[in-house]
């Protein structure tokens, strides 16, 4: 369509487009087109002439995208019931008696858009959801189109020390080093039904729980990270083995955030370049959790929530209280790190998580040289906890000789650089 094209009103031919009778200014150079976009019923020129009508100023009911109620709408499927009640499906339906059912170009134009529509997401899902659920997966098209609000569990991922493995490998090594490492972390993922949602270079985004629902979100998503764990212990000494890549790849670690609660989620983008993501506070602390793997030294970290889902299969134990940044100021987030299987612990670890939680409630009431003693014993029972009871026993060293107390602000800052300031 050119961009010169007359969209003033059609008042000599008493023939309205739909953009002319609803007044809803989103025709090219319209008022509300900055706001809300241009209406595809006015770009629609496979409809053009029906009814008498531009492009499908007189057929809008069959274009999805076009502006109704407040909101734009999605396919014929899904707002075909609301038109039927429209005022102006009414007058075109009254015009035109005589042709409006049995109008067989509007039919196969929708049959034609909806299937290509389909289609062209399925092959965007295709990528991103294993085969065995992809036809549930674009079962609800209109919902992954128009988004909706969904209890899932965030995934996020990373290479600790990716800089530095980059600077030892040259661009085809580090180039097949990744694709080995993304393959097999993201086969993993899509075997308990996680949505790869992107990569940010090494990093790996997921979503549990759409498009495809599952019972428990959090439970997938713990088996996942676990399962990725012990693969990347098997690819260190595959690779050590057989003398790849370089020597910080054989003794790579990952960090992974978990969170679970409410998303918004759905195709998200511009119509040429659609993903299907996740949007929400949900999905920002996952990401802040990965971070702050880190700075305790632990692989995995989960939020409260996702907590509740794992404590009758999982071992987890609190690893802090820690205030985030964008909630609410003062409120402190319990943060959990996930260990293993509740039936692949040894009676050493428990008795070492035991010890730990005792001295992370001693921290919580000001009880410095208690929670010193606790940690310290905690330590001695698992050695493989080091950086983490060295970073707490720090804070207890340092808000005893300092005299600090609660009203003092003994907890670090998540989620930012300055974590542990």
């Amino acid at each position: 369509m050119s961009d010169s094209q007359d969209f003033s009103p059609q008042v000599t031919k008493n023939l309205y487009n739909c953009w002319e009778f609803k007044k809803c200014g989103r025709e090219p150079g319209g008022a509300k087109v900055t706001e809300l976009g241009i209406c595809s019923a006015t770009t629609e020129q496979r409809l053009d002439g029906i009814n008498g009508g531009r492009n499908a100023g007189r057929a809008c009911w069959i274009v999805a995208g076009t502006y109704c109620k407040g909101q734009i709408q999605g396919s014929f499927a899904q707002k075909h019931q609301n038109c039927r009640r429209c005022d102006f499906y009414a007058l075109i339906k009254a015009e035109n008696l005589e042709t409006f059912e049995a109008t067989e170009t509007l039919m196969k134009y929708v049959a034609a858009s909806e299937a290509e529509e389909k289609t062209r997401y399925y092959q965007i899902l295709r990528n991103m959801v294993d085969p065995s659920v992809l036809q549930e997966a674009i079962s609800d098209l209109d919902k992954l189109v128009k988004g909706e609000e969904r209890r899932i569990t965030a995934f996020f991922s990373d290479i600790t020390g990716f800089s530095a493995i980059s600077e030892e490998l040259n661009e085809n090594d580090l180039s097949a080093f990744l694709n080995e490492y993304l393959t097999e972390m993201t086969s993993i993922l899509k075997k308990e039904y996680g949505t790869l949602d992107k990569y940010i270079g090494d990093a790996i985004v997921g979503i549990f729980g759409a498009p495809v629902a599952l019972d428990s979100t959090a439970l997938h998503s713990a088996r996942a990270s676990l399962a990725m764990q012990e693969k990347i212990r098997e690819l260190k000494a595959q690779w050590q083995n057989d003398n790849r890549w370089c020597a910080k790849t054989w003794d790579l670690h990952i960090r992974i955030g978990l969170c679970t609660g409410l998303a918004k989620v759905g195709f998200m983008g511009t119509s040429d370049l659609a993903s299907y993501s996740m949007v929400g506070s949900t999905v920002n602390l996952a990401k802040r959790l990965e971070r702050v793997c880190r700075y305790y030294g632990v692989s995995i970290l989960v939020c409260e929530e996702t907590r509740k889902e794992l404590d009758e299969t999982m071992v987890l134990r609190a690893i802090d209280r820690i205030k985030v940044e964008g909630m609410k100021d003062g409120e402190l987030v319990t943060i959990y790190q996930l260990i293993d299987k509740k039936d692949h612990i040894s009676d050493m670890i428990l008795q070492a998580i035991d010890y730990y939680e005792k001295a992370l409630k001693a921290y919580d009431r000001g009880l410095w040289l208690e929670a010193e003693r606790l940690f310290l014993l905690s330590r001695s029972t698992w050695t493989h906890q080091a950086l983490l009871i060295d970073r707490l026993i720090f804070r207890c060293v340092k808000n005893r000789l300092t005299g600090a107390g609660k009203a003092l602000d003994p907890y670090p800052v998540g989620g930012a650089v300055h974590i542990g300031s």
